[in-house]
């Protein structure tokens, strides 16, 4: 795992915290890879994401160009999506950060559910 930890800080450009370090390192590189493999071969989730009827939030670091064109696509299709689109930040600080903004929108979308 610590290639993985070594590439993720490098890509970035950033040191994680100790504790993140740890939970990276805590993960079996062996499952990692079939859980990765297995999302990759699943495909499409979905061929009619506009059939779609439970409350869907979707947020994305304006930065993560790797999925910022399809999560806009999906939040269009999917009828009861919420689209946040987090200015300055890209994959790894759209996962970190927890502005309020987030905050509320996720016990919104949780809260729909109930």
């Amino acid at each position: 795992m610590l290639p993985l930890l070594d590439a993720f800080e490098e890509f970035w450009g950033i040191s994680f915290p100790e504790e993140r370090q740890q939970q990276v390192l805590a993960n079996d590189p062996v499952a990692l890879q079939a859980a990765w493999q297995a999302a990759m071969d699943e495909g499409p989730i979905s061929d009619d994401l506009g059939s779609w009827d439970v409350p869907c939030l979707i947020i994305i670091g304006e930065g993560d160009v790797d999925f910022l064109e399809q999560a806009q696509q999906a939040a269009k299709e999917i009828p009861t999506a919420e689209f946040i689109s987090m200015v300055e930040s890209d994959h790894y600080t759209a996962h970190t950060q927890q502005p309020e903004d987030v905050v509320k929108a996720v016990l919104r979308t949780l809260h729909a559910n109930s």
